[in-house]
């Protein structure tokens, strides 16, 4: 069932203030011949997500028209007109609907990245890890139940307040206390390295923490889908 905005219009991502990039389910993703991604465009700027179409490299496209993360070596690089560039933020929101395999269980899953000291992952079904400018902050929450997809969110507010969201229920704060300035940016340049199966719908970045209302009209889009 679609969200409807105040105007009585389905809403979707592009209403969000924020919005900087918005990679959506089932549109501008490239593939070559044997199913192999060479491209997930964006649907709010110009970025894109690219792999070299390399069987081992390159996440699938489904048949339901998800992103297959299938291999320890699949990842998704951003470019801006053909060259590799880094989404750099102080304050964001980055929001994820995604799946895993059943039989899997969840474990050291990067979801964006571009090094050791700048990423945001899924540690285990209970846990998530950001690394902002080498800084560690650690969360806990709800298990996430492997076989049905799932909504989860990081943000960080101007004034450094950090947060995590799990189908909409925060997580609580462990390692790092759950603040760091703004000032010390985070740097991302890929999607991507699973290890294991892992089934994604769609990505929403933002470069704000999002109010409670659009959080609860992101998640009830997402959760739609």
């Amino acid at each position: 069932m679609s969200v409807k905005s105040p105007s009585n219009q389905p809403w979707t991502p592009m209403r969000l203030p924020n919005l900087i990039h918005w990679f959506r389910y089932g549109t501008g993703i490239s593939a070559n011949d044997d199913g192999n991604i060479t491209g997930w465009h964006d649907s709010k700027g110009a970025l894109v997500a690219t792999a070299d179409g390399a069987a081992n490299n390159s996440p699938d496209i489904t048949s339901a028209r998800l992103v297959s993360f299938n291999h320890a070596s699949n990842f998704l690089k951003f470019k801006l007109d053909g060259s590799n560039s880094d989404i750099t933020l102080g304050a964001f929101s980055l929001y994820f609907r995604i799946n895993f395999d059943s039989g899997d269980t969840i474990g050291a899953e990067d979801l964006i990245e571009k090094d050791t000291n700048n990423f945001f992952k899924l540690t285990s079904p209970t846990t998530a890890r950001y690394k902002i400018g080498g800084t560690r902050h650690d969360f806990t929450f709800s298990e996430i139940a492997e076989g049905t997809p799932f909504v989860i969110g990081g943000e960080r507010t101007s004034e450094g307040a950090i947060s995590v969201y799990v189908d909409n229920e925060t997580g609580t704060p462990d390692e790092g206390e759950g603040t760091q300035d703004v000032g010390e940016t985070v740097s991302l340049s890929q999607f991507g390295k699973p290890t294991n199966n892992s089934y994604w719908y769609e990505v929403v970045i933002c470069n704000d923490a999002l109010s409670s209302g659009h959080r609860e009209l992101l998640y009830g889009y997402l959760s739609g889908l």
